[in-house]
């Protein structure tokens, strides 16, 4: 072959199109599809993959590709297969997907090894190399330079004279650091309980189940089970987890029943822990990957069973190109390689349950062990009551009798900040962000008072004075976790106090510090966005406090009340399944809502119907698939014309294509108009059969096919 299609891992035009480069003769038989490569871009030397080799092509003064940097292909055909189904299905250039799955190339530490070197002529000089030629002999295999001078007593300088004069064969090698050693050296080995009364799991045929589990933890022993099972074939398992829930206990839990069987993969390791892991999958030495969304592009050399634990949550949708949902990614890998799929969940997306309904997915239900110890307080009644506080008295007086008790408390508000607003008394000015026209959040960090937007990280020091109208009096409005911080010291002043959110443990370092301290009981109060679901295991946390769940049920979205359900009853199966199982509190203002209710009732079926029923009427998923098309500009009145005018085109190819059963909703402008000085408007595809408007798109506008949210 003559020349190979190439895709540069770095950022090039938005469709990310391949470039075409000459194969070099001293290459021809050594390049591969799928092999990490070196060539020319513009001034610079940059890494590509090899997506296909040609032997003609019609471009003129094509240049040579450099060099093959790793000798093996770091894409097989089974990767590049799926890419192209997550390329066809998401609306999504082929280059942005294999760039988004290939692991970025970094060399490792090169370390030589030594074998018998069979038939060489050489005689050895000394009885010392007639020594080391002897257990080199004897013992078949690779050993390093240090390991043969040990063994044989002799200098490490002798066996390199004796490589360099061809008296022994030398290797090289590529090693990497492990980021599992960390754990490996905290671990106990301990066997699998043996199981008492599971549900059977039938894996051939290649199905689907959905585990229903409204107990709580029984999926992780089922899940144990099927993976002592699948391996024990000599067969790989993946276990797919949000990221949040991907912690140092999770890995422990696996590390002490599979020593060396392995894996992890997941956004926050290094370049070369990414490395040691993809080569240890590739190669067959771990038989169990346990990681987030992305860990499914693995080069897994005998997949035999997909686990997408809590398949319900949002963070398994990816917001950027390839915009794609790990649920879908399972499937097309169950479709495609036939693969048995197992969904898990406590409280499963109203599209799953919806599957086992038509029997598309074999459902496996766990009714709940106990009834939630959680209560549900009226915010209104406290303000008749008289209490103008943040906190209902109930909730004051259980978290004080936890402190007295010397147990730990975790607080949770799903916002960042100190003031969610700040407004002028005098003249009524909202103090914004100038690059995204959204109010800015107040926040203190060391000591500095600072204004800052969540959208685009436009940070500014806190004014004095209105910067309207130069006023003195700013009023701050609105609730975040450090403002719950702030109150919770003035309640209980020599309590030891946490936050864990965005802003308090962005650094991977940070989280595990927190992590740790709260672990070992050296904090009582933990307070928290979603990041609070990964300490409400500890078995000194006994009481979990809602702060206010509207900042949940407001958000005009069609999956807020599922949404509102899922996260919430995860953090209660947390606090409850435990030797001591611990109180929950719920703070709102709108005590009756159905979401809540089924949450301290322990009653989703109720929940899911009426989410089916509504669903139905509107046409919404699973009844009717939603597509989000997405165009930004820098003048609001560009992104409303261009949003007519593709309107009225794609009513006209709906008209020219007969499709009847489909909505066009806007254009609209998003949740948050304003983005780092772009305004943003939606077009709303709904219905079944939408898909086919697709071609009528242009490229300038973003495609989201399945979107998590209207937001």
């Amino acid at each position: 072959m003559n020349y190979a299609e190439i895709i540069v891992t770095r950022r090039t035009q938005p469709n990310y199109q391949t470039f075409t480069y000459s194969i070099p003769k001293t290459l021809r038989r050594r390049l591969r599809k799928g092999q990490v490569v070196e060539v020319p871009f513009g001034r610079q030397i940059v890494t590509g993959v090899v997506l296909k080799t040609t032997q003609e092509t019609e471009i003129e003064g094509t240049r040579n590709i450099k060099k093959i940097i790793f000798p093996t292909s770091l894409l097989d055909e089974n990767q590049f297969q799926l890419a192209e189904l997550i390329s066809q299905y998401y609306k999504c250039a082929l280059g942005i997907v294999i760039k988004a799955i290939t692991p970025r190339y970094v060399r490792g530490k090169t370390l030589y090894k030594i074998n018998y070197l069979r038939g060489t002529r050489r005689k050895p000089k000394s009885p010392k190399q007639e020594k080391v030629l002897d257990f080199l002999k004897k013992n078949p295999g690779t050993f390093s330079v240090k390991e043969v001078a040990r063994r044989t007593n002799v200098s490490e300088n002798l066996l390199k004279q004796m490589l360099k004069n061809h008296l022994v064969k030398g290797v090289e090698e590529i090693q990497y650091p492990d980021p599992l050693a960390i754990y490996q050296k905290e671990v106990k080995q301990r066997k699998i309980p043996e199981p008492l009364n599971l549900p059977k799991i039938n894996l051939a045929h290649n199905p689907i189940y959905l585990i229903f589990d409204q107990s709580g933890n029984t999926k992780d022993k089922i899940y144990l089970e099927q993976i002592k099972k699948v391996i024990s074939k000599d067969k790989q398992v993946l276990l797919i987890v949000p990221e949040i829930s991907l912690t140092p206990a999770k890995i422990k839990q696996l590390l002490s029943y599979f020593p060396d069987q392995v894996a992890i993969w997941h956004s926050k390791l290094s370049r070369s822990h990414k490395m040691h892991q993809w080569l240890k999958i590739q190669s067959g030495e771990a038989k169990i990957i346990i990681g987030s969304r992305s860990s499914l592009f693995c080069p897994f050399k005998k997949l035999g069973l997909v686990i997408l634990d809590n398949e319900h949550d949002s963070s398994y949708k990816q917001e950027q190109s390839p915009r794609y949902h790990a649920r879908k990614i399972t499937l097309m890998l169950n479709q495609l390689r036939k693969i048995p799929v197992i969904l898990g969940s406590a409280n499963p997306s109203v599209e799953s349950y919806y599957a086992t309904q038509r029997k598309k997915y074999n459902l496996i239900r766990i009714p709940p062990k106990k009834k939630p110890r959680a209560e549900i307080v009226d915010l209104t009644t406290e303000i008749h009551k008289g209490n103008r506080s943040i906190f209902s008295d109930g909730f004051l007086e259980t978290l004080n009798a936890t402190l007295q008790n010397k147990g730990q408390a975790v607080l949770f508000l799903n916002r960042r900040g100190s003031a969610t607003l700040v407004i002028c008394r005098e003249c009524g000015h909202v103090v914004s962000c100038p690059r995204c026209d959204i109010p800015l959040v107040y926040h203190t960090q060391d000591q500095k008072k600072l204004f800052r937007c969540h959208h685009c990280y436009y940070q500014v020091e806190a004014p004095k004075r209105c910067p309207n109208c130069y006023s003195h009096y700013l009023n701050y409005l609105g609730l975040g976790t450090q403002k719950i911080e702030e109150e919770i010291k003035k309640y209980f002043p020599k309590a030891k106090i946490l936050r864990i959110d965005k802003d308090s443990a962005s650094k991977k370092s940070v989280f595990f510090n927190i992590y740790q301290k709260f672990q070992n009981k050296k904090a009582d109060i933990l307070i928290g966005t979603k990041m609070i679901q990964s300490f409400l295991h500890f078995p000194n946390v006994s009481f979990l406090g809602i702060v206010n769940a509207d900042t949940l049920l407001n958000l005009p979205d069609f999956r807020n009340q599922e949404k509102t359900f899922q996260l919430l009853n995860q953090f209660l199966i947390a606090i409850q399944n435990k030797k001591n199982p611990g109180r929950t509190i719920i703070q709102t203002y709108i005590p009756n809502n159905l979401a809540l209710r089924s949450l301290v009732t322990n009653n989703y079926q109720k929940l899911l119907a009426k989410e089916l029923k509504d669903r139905r009427e509107l046409n919404y998923p699973p009844f009717g698939q939603l597509i989000k098309l997405i165009y930004t500009a820098k003048k609001e009145e560009k992104c409303f014309e261009v949003g007519v005018k593709l309107k009225l085109n794609l009513a006209r190819f709906q008209h020219k294509i007969g499709l009847e059963d489909a909505e066009i909703i806007g254009p609209t402008p998003a949740f948050i108009p304003k983005v780092g000085d772009q305004y943003r408007y939606y077009l709303i595809l709904k219905g079944k059969g939408v898909r086919k408007l697709l071609p009528a798109v242009p490229p300038s506008w973003r495609i989201d096919i399945d979107p998590e949210s209207l937001l």
